[in-house]
């Protein structure tokens, strides 16, 4: 029997991790403002404050530019609503005449087309950065449960427990047989070709101490099946037997003579021209008359009958002996090989789940309901991605992470890749923030420029401007729904913070601004309009 092939596999570790994500210039800048800032949530808001303010001067044109023609608007609507009366059945002429009268009074359509698009731009750029960054923060998390399961293993190196193997082009570690049978407790020695300090098994021979057989199969259940009740060795384990059945065919073979057999096709030969019966059952069956043969065979139960042949053959019975106490020593040294193998494997696994439970590089203070910021706030998505999503995400910078390698490492993290609202990564708390304060800043707009809408075409409230402004206001807050659904966590705090922030910028802009500006608005448009033609103007 081959002593390796009842040890478990070694341990492949994974010395610096699985391999780099690169991060453009904006993720950088990200990166460096969460670091600052000491918490992903904080940075995240950190970031979009600046964002703001980058943008703050561009932004305050647009929303002056809106309050301004607000203010015009709501001067001209006696106007425009005769002109929509008088020419309600003619769109083209109305909308020249509606031209002709913002002209008149300074009112530009596009004064806030820049900045918007500017921001429909930069909107674009950050949500392709958080994604990029996101990837990038799996990743490290993932080379930082690589490098603490690899530390781990590493430490049953140290006192010798396990070595580094030669063997393989990858790091592995392989159990040391020698030391941990010498720490068992239970006198597992090697009685042929034993030096100190080897670390094979090949050719050694492995006896357990009888004295400590009981002991052994308390602690090894499994074992049981190879002794007694009087803990000694079972004549009725196949498996033990096994090693005696070429012996035991041998002296059939003697017994009819090869002749005799060959000529009744129970004989086969290996390649090496040693003879063999061919089947056992069948040799049996020919010979069932037979009591020089017979005895041996139990033909109720279709199976040798071993109590007799031990009592016919003593070598056999010393063969048996002397077997099964080589293949229990055996089957004894594998079970503690392997015992302490997944003592140390269990160990690593659970290194690599203590960075991924307790690292801040992944959670935030202000989402404490969150397992991983890193992805969407859902309870249909786990908190560890599935490793063809990890696949899909880096695709050329996955590295080295591999389904083996993600499974190893993940592999205590069972109640992180659950899904629901129990142990999924979130409560769509976020996403329903998103969409609430995306409408809030849609609703603000809309009522800003109602008039506008109402009076951009011949039908008023019921004309296509006012039709699509009402679309826009339940629109934008789905599609923000659905971007906080489909991206991470932390790109729904960006969206949340960027709408709150154009929320109040808008309600206080449009105050100063009509603080400021309507009276000298009003003052222009009675100057203009002293001599109107179309109505009276609008104080």
């Amino acid at each position: 029997m081959i002593f390796e092939n009842l040890l478990a596999a070694g341990i492949d570790v994974f010395p610096g991790g699985f391999g780099s994500v690169s991060i453009n210039w904006i993720g950088k800048i990200i990166r460096g403002i969460i670091t600052f800032a000491g918490d992903i949530g904080f940075g995240i808001i950190l970031f979009t404050l600046i964002l703001k303010l980058i943008t703050l001067g561009p932004d305050i044109w647009s929303r002056v530019s809106m309050k301004k023609n607000s203010l015009k608007m709501e001067l001209m609507k006696d106007d425009l609503e005769k002109l929509q009366k008088q020419y309600a059945n003619n769109q083209q002429l109305y909308q020249q005449k509606m031209m002709a009268l913002y002209k008149k009074n300074g009112y530009s359509m596009f004064s806030a087309c820049l900045p918007s698009i500017i921001t429909l731009v930069l909107f674009i750029i950050v949500i392709n950065a958080f994604t990029a960054y996101s990837n990038f923060m799996n990743k490290e998390v993932y080379n930082e449960m690589g490098v603490a399961y690899t530390a781990e293993v590493e430490k049953y190196a140290e006192d010798g427990t396990v070595y580094l193997s030669d063997d393989t082009n990858t790091a592995h570690y392989d159990v040391d047989i020698n030391k941990v049978l010498k720490d068992s407790g239970y006198y597992v020695w090697f009685t042929e070709g034993y030096a100190d300090g080897e670390k094979n098994a090949d050719e050694k021979k492995y006896v357990a101490d009888k004295n400590k057989y009981g002991e052994i199969v308390e602690k090894y259940p499994a074992l049981k099946e190879y002794l007694n009740e009087s803990l000694e060795f079972n004549r009725e384990n196949k498996e033990l037997l096994q090693n005696i059945d070429a012996e035991f065919r041998a002296k059939l073979i003697n017994l009819k003579g090869i002749t005799e057999l060959e000529e009744k096709g129970l004989i086969k030969y290996d390649d090496n021209g040693n003879a063999d019966i061919k089947d056992v059952y069948a040799f049996f069956t020919e010979y069932k008359e037979d009591a020089e043969v017979n005895k041996y065979f139990d033909y109720e139960k279709g199976e040798v009958d071993y109590t007799a042949v031990f009592a016919e053959f003593s070598d056999i019975e010393v063969k048996f002996e002397t077997s099964a106490e080589k293949y229990f020593g055996e089957k004894t040294a594998a079970a503690i090989a392997n015992e302490k193998l997944a003592e140390v494997r269990e160990a690593a696994r659970n290194a690599a789940k203590e960075v991924f439970v307790n690292t801040r590089q992944n959670k935030s203070y202000i989402t404490p309901w969150i397992k991983n910021i890193w992805v969407a706030d859902s309870p249909m998505n786990s908190a560890i991605p599935s490793n063809s999503d990890i696949s899909k995400n880096l695709r050329n910078a996955v590295g080295t992470l591999n389904s083996e390698s993600y499974s190893e490492i993940t592999a205590n993290l069972s109640e992180y890749k659950e899904k629901g609202f129990k142990n999924g990564n979130g409560w769509l708390i976020l996403i329903i923030l998103s969409i609430g304060t995306m409408f809030a800043s849609q609703f603000i707009m809309q009522r800003a420029q109602k008039t506008q809408t109402q009076l951009a075409t011949v039908d008023g409230a019921n004309g296509q401007a006012a039709m699509t402004q009402k679309m826009m206001t339940w629109m934008m807050p789905i599609m923000f729904g659905v971007f906080a659904f489909l991206y991470s966590a932390s790109f729904s705090i960006y969206m949340i913070t960027s709408s709150l922030l154009s929320l109040i910028s808008t309600v206080l802009i449009n105050y100063f601004v009509s603080l400021r500006f309507k009276s000298k608005i009003k003052k222009d448009f009675k100057e203009k309009n002293s001599k109107a033609k179309y109505g009276k103007p609008r104080f």
